[in-house]
């Protein structure tokens, strides 16, 4: 795999969208500092998953989007595509891990694409799929590449390598063995165990209270079969007393029907009787509303004539104003005819005076348009002739400018030529105070050289001592590392006790909190819907949480209490009776209830063999009375034949107890068997969880303790290996100091040689700048003389164009004259033209104004003659009204007399209909009387029928069954109601004594069994799962110390190797720590360049180090290839020489991997197949030049 192409856009300097593509072999990218040539390797690092800004060269993720520019607008988001290219090698075939993502070593191209939002929001694709970044880094995951791998080289990473700590230099090695998937899978597999353990120990305590529940199950159902064969007699003699009381109110209701069949048919005979008399009644009525229709018609027909007489007197009226109207409209039409007649004349008349004028104005426009033509033509000779002499001026200024340039050269070459003689100057006698140093330095070396040489014999004694108290302190660390061992251990094994404590209690809270062992009414009443709030008020709590006791006694406590250890503390009875109806209509079971102020003050005894149970029960204060007003005439013995003999001596009231939980109550009644009851466990896991808390908080101080021992001795043991390690210090800082001195001996004895060569060289100095001043000289004297000629050449230029100027502005005077001459004519023209124009638009108005006159006169003849013909009209109407007014007047005096006399006529029939309405009364009041007796015997008919309906939904509520479900009625003369109603009485009082009793008991024991078979194979299923994953875990740290150690020696043989090649000499190795832990041990790294001894990599120099981090890197490529290699300015600190040999050794592993490097040096440019310019023409912004060098 290799790098194809990156696109960038928006990301830091990188604004504009650029596209970079890569070959194989070597690409370089160059440009000058702070161009953004780094930006682009920032850029590859963020693409393959790296999140931490402060790598990327920022402080915070935003940095990465350009944030503007003096010229640019910041954008919104920053986006960085990476395509690889399979090329059929170095593949490692990891996917994304999300099933969309290919793997390195099959897929032909892979594309990755981030994007980041200045909102924080950030997007990933692998191949346009959306993904994670997880994603990402595991696509790179042990493949050689990635934000972090070996194949990104820096220079800030090569005092990184060099300063990490052995334990941290590690994870090179280990990133090249390809462990890193293996550390994270052991560190998964170690948390899925200890996830194991926990839900085992928890899986335990859930299969214990299980068994516990499952025995108080199966007592329930035996009282279950009990309480079902009673509630089968009780359905059968209530269904007997049903069918006798549905027979006696059947006989009822048929008594009632025929009562009510009588009243009914009386009720008939008067509704006839008073249905005549309602029909002749309504026969005259109505004839009274037809007498009354025709009334109401002839007053009508007045009221129209009386409307018709006002209408027509109004017309009239009408048409009389409209006449005088028409009259005066005539008259004024008659006035405006006249007037306008007049107009016309004087509009023609003033048309003929302004045409005459227009032709006068022409001809003056066609005088002055002849003589603007022959001014026009004067004035364009004269400006040609004006811009042939400004042509010759602009030449002659030119010549003129030129000889100032030449003039100014020539006396910078002066300037130049004099500093160039004062610095000779300076420089002859900086060479003469060089020579004097010179001789005094050669003394001072002389002396050093033998200081230097005592030095040397001093610290080779002092190494000697060191050595011998290093072999003692070795010793002593073997024992401290075996007692911490011990200690360690030991706080290991109380840690794991801890753990499965708190397992437990965690499994016992959880069972407490969901009320596990109590029944459902129980868990209705004390869990509300939001799990803290109880559904009724006055709850204080359980009875079973307001007493402690010990081991012994749980089993005595809780046949003592029997089913009242599931009995709840509330405040009042009446609220107990709130909380019943609750259970009621929840259908929730049966609850006890033990009100608050229960007590009862009885006076107890001491009996022989015998324990008051109050004795050994703890009890909260404010609830001792009630525990005593229940359990105060209890006793303990211990076991069931102590009891009876107890029983027999004729003890006071009093219930016995036993250690196993039988009991002997006041009246002798002997219980015993199975100790489970629906509350058994209840008291020991209160119990458990009191003493799980103590032990645990002793527990916890006992890790405590044994933590601080052990870390006691593990500053024994850090101590004195610290001390070991300043003593490897102090030997290596001695074995530097060995080298440093013999490194200073040495550069004494080269530094004699190097003054006594440059002290000749300065004698050679001394000779030439004496030669170069006098050359300077020589060349002074011929620029004087060059610059005296061109003086006299631009005197001479400049009187000529003196005289041309001259010239130029008599010519400018006359054509000024020309243009003000030609211009007062044109504005004389141009108000001819303006006046012309006004006159022939006056004599078209005048013409307008004419014709619309005319069409005026025209338009008020017509209306004279409409005015003339409406009045005749309107006479003509007011005669005709006249004629039909007097007639409407004749007919209502006579519609008047009708009305009259039909309005007797409906008075006589009004007081015959109430007479009759006077006979209907009386039928009415005999019908009102029988209404109420009908009503009354509906009633109780309705009445016997509800007692029917209440009875067959009773039944059908109760049994499930209809009335033909019923049994036949029995013989009444058999049949004895009220002694199958005792017996039905006695039978529910046995039930009651029953107790509660769980109907789903048969159903929650099967439920439970399934469930505990279930939950006993997924115990088996954890322990199996617990030993894969030991299996696993100990694969995983096999594999791991293999590969890493067959990495490390295949790396450290190529660096034994690759280090003498880049140094031309010397040596290097890489050491492990701690050999006998290969999967911690830490690496150590020695170098030795050629004429040194070993010493520290921090007294290296740059180029030392540099070319020591890539002589491991280019190890590390040896032993596992990457893909493609990423170095940025790596080979700043190296000289010309180590560059060649970097080089040479990078075209070597080119030939494997893809390098992209970021330089400045030109060797390093050279070398490279391909370049890209890395440029900032806009201030902010940078831009890709690319060149193909192959």
């Amino acid at each position: 795999m290799q790098v194809k192409e990156l696109e960038i856009s928006g990301f830091k300097s990188f604004v504009d969208p650029v596209r970079l593509s890569f070959q194989s072999g070597i690409t370089a990218l160059v440009g000058p500092n702070g161009c953004g040539k780094s930006n682009v390797i920032d850029a590859l690092r963020w693409i393959m998953g790296e999140h931490n800004a402060r790598n990327l060269r920022g402080t915070k993720m935003e940095d990465l989007i350009f944030n503007g520019s003096e010229t640019r607008k910041a954008t919104g988001m920053a986006e960085v595509s990476l395509i690889l290219r399979n090329t059929g090698g170095n593949g490692n075939g990891n996917g994304n891990g999300n099933g969309n993502g290919s793997s390195l070593g099959t897929a032909s191209e892979i594309q990755i694409t981030r994007r980041l939002y200045r909102s924080g929001d950030s997007e990933y694709f692998i191949n346009k799929v959306p993904c994670r970044l997880k994603d990402i880094v595991e696509l790179f995951l042990d493949s050689g590449i990635g934000s972090k791998s070996y194949s990104i080289m820096e220079q800030g990473k090569v005092d990184y390598i060099l300063s990490l700590k052995p334990n941290d230099r590690r994870i090179l090695i280990e990133e090249a063995a390809g462990i890193a998937k293996y550390r994270a899978r052991k560190k998964e597999a170690v948390s899925k165990m200890q996830s194991t353990k926990t839900n085992l120990a928890r899986l335990k305590d859930i299969l214990h209270e299980l068994q516990i529940q499952m025995k108080g199950l199966d007592l329930q159902v035996k009282r279950l079969k009990r309480y079902r064969v009673i509630k089968d007699e009780i359905k059968t003699i209530d269904l007997n007393l049903c069918a006798h009381r549905l027979a006696d109110l059947m006989q009822e209701r048929c008594q009632l029907e025929a009562a009510l069949q009588d009243s009914r048919d009386r009720e008939v005979h008067i509704s006839a009787e008073k249905n005549t008399l309602e029909a002749g009644i309504e026969q005259q009525r109505l004839q009274m509303t037809e007498q009354q229709k025709t009334l109401t018609r002839l007053q009508q027909e007045f009221f129209e004539l009386k409307n018709s007489i006002q209408q027509a007197e109004s017309a009239a009226g009408y048409n009389e104003r409209e006449l005088a109207g028409t009259r005066e409209q005539r008259d004024k039409n008659t006035s405006a005819r006249a007037e306008l007649a007049d107009q016309i004349e004087n509009l023609h008349r003033e048309i003929a005076g302004r045409t005459s004028d227009a032709s006068a104005v022409k001809m003056s426009i066609d005088e002055l348009e002849n003589s603007c033509r022959v001014s026009s033509e004067s004035l364009s000779t004269s400006k040609s002739t004006l811009r042939e002499l400004q042509m010759r001026i602009e030449q002659e200024n030119s010549a003129l400018i030129k000889l100032n340039y030449d003039v100014t050269e020539v006396k910078n070459a002066l300037l130049l030529n004099t500093r160039l003689r004062e610095e000779i100057e300076v420089r002859q006698e900086k060479l003469h105070r060089e020579q004097q140093g010179c001789r005094e330095r050669v003394q001072e070396l002389t002396l050093t050289k033998e200081q230097q040489a005592g030095t040397l014999n001093e610290l080779a004694a002092q190494r000697e001592q060191i050595e011998q108290h290093m072999e003692r302190l070795r010793t002593d660390i073997e024992a401290f590392t075996a007692d911490l061992q011990a200690r360690t251990d030991a706080v290991n094994a109380v840690r794991e006790q801890i753990s499965t404590l708190r397992a437990r209690l965690q499994s016992l809270n959880e069972l407490q909190e969901n009320l596990e062992g109590f029944n459902d009414g129980v868990r209705s009443i004390m869990t509300g819907e939001d799990q803290t709030a109880h559904p009724v008020p006055g709850i204080r709590g359980l009875i079973a949480g307001m007493i402690e006791t010990t081991a012994r006694y749980e089993l005595a406590v809780e046949a003592a209490l029997d089913r009242r250890l599931q009995a709840i503390i509330i405040e009042t009875p009446d609220m107990a009776v709130q909380a019943i109806e609750h259970l009621k209509n929840a259908k929730s079971g049966r609850v006890a209830f033990i009100p608050l102020g229960l007590s009862r003050h009885s006076g107890s005894v001491d009996l022989p063999d015998a324990v008051r149970l109050l004795d050994v029960l703890t009890v909260k204060t404010e609830y001792a009375d009630m525990v005593s007003a229940i359990l105060g005439s209890v006793y303990i013995v211990d076991d069931l034949p102590a009891a009876l003999r107890l029983r027999a001596a004729q003890i006071p009231e009093a219930t016995l107890v036993t250690l196993q939980g039988e009991t002997v109550d006041s009246l002798g009644i002997i219980t015993g068997g199975s100790v489970a009851s629906s509350g058994s466990g209840i008291l020991k896991r209160n119990r458990e969880l009191r003493e799980f808390a103590l032990v645990l908080e002793k527990l916890e101080d006992r890790h405590a303790q044994l933590a601080a021992e052990r870390d006691r001795s593990d500053e024994i043991l850090t101590g004195a290996r610290e001390s070991l390690e300043a003593l490897v210090q102090h030997r290596q800082e001695l074995d530097i100091a060995l080298v440093q001195q013999q490194s200073l001996f040495d550069q004494s004895e080269r530094d004699l040689l190097q003054q006594n060569e440059k002290s000749a060289l300065l004698d050679f100095e001394i000779r030439q700048a004496a030669a170069q001043l006098e050359q300077q000289h020589n060349e002074h004297q011929l620029l004087q003389a060059r610059l005296g000629q061109i003086h006299q050449t631009s005197r001479d230029k400049q009187l000529a164009l003196e005289q041309l100027q001259q010239r130029e502005k008599d010519l400018r005077s006359g054509v000024e004259e020309s243009e003000n001459r030609t211009t007062e004519l044109r504005i004389d023209l141009a108000s001819l033209q303006q006046k012309h124009e006004s006159l022939q638009g006056n004599v078209a108005y005048l013409s307008g104004q004419h014709s619309a006159s005319v069409q005026k006169l025209n338009a008020l003849e017509t209306e004279y003659h409409q005015l003339t013909a409406k009045e005749a009209s309107l006479s003509d109407a007011i005669e005709q009204g006249k004629t039909t007014l007097a007639g409407l007047l004749e007919a209502s005096r006579e519609r008047e007399t009708v009305m009259q006399a039909q309005h007797n006529d409906v008075q006589m029939l009004t007081e015959a209909v109430a007479q009759a309405e006077e006979s209907l009364k009386s039928v009415r009041g005999e019908r009102d009387l029988i209404e109420p007796a009908i009503h009354e015997l509906q009633m109780k008919l309705s009445n016997a029928t509800i007692h029917i309906d209440h009875l067959t939904q009773d039944v059908h509520e109760r049994y499930g069954c209809t009335v033909h479900d019923l049994p036949q009625p029995p013989d009444p003369a058999a049949f004895d109601a009220l002694q199958s109603a005792e017996r039905l009485d006695m039978l529910k009082k046995r039930l009651e004594n029953i107790g509660e009793v769980n109907l789903g008991a048969a159903t929650a024991f099967d439920e439970l069994d399934k469930r505990y078979r279930f939950l006993h194979e997924q115990e088996e299923d954890l322990l199996k799962a617990i030993d894969s994953l030991q299996k696993v875990i100990a694969k995983i740290n096999r594999i791991t110390k293999e590969k890493f150690l067959e990495t490390f020696t295949t790396i450290n043989d190529h660096f034994k190797r690759l280090f003498p090649l880049l140094f031309n000499g010397g040596k290097a190795y890489m050491e492990l720590s701690d050999e006998s832990d290969l999967l911690e041990t830490g690496i150590n790294i020695f170098a030795q360049p050629p004429g040194k001894k070993l010493q520290s990599l921090d007294l290296l120099s740059g180029g030392e180090r540099a070319l020591t981090v890539i002589a491991l890197m280019f190890s590390i490529f040896l032993t596992k290839p990457s893909p493609f290699c990423l170095m940025d300015e790596i080979d700043a600190p190296l000289d010309d020489t180590n560059i060649g040999r970097f080089i040479d050794h990078m075209h070597t592993m080119a030939e494997r991997s893809q390098f992209i490097i970021v330089t400045h040096n030109k060797l390093s440019m050279q070398a490279a197949d391909s370049m890209y310019g890395v440029t900032m023409e806009e201030r902010g912004v940078s831009k890709i030049v690319s060149v193909n060098l192959n």
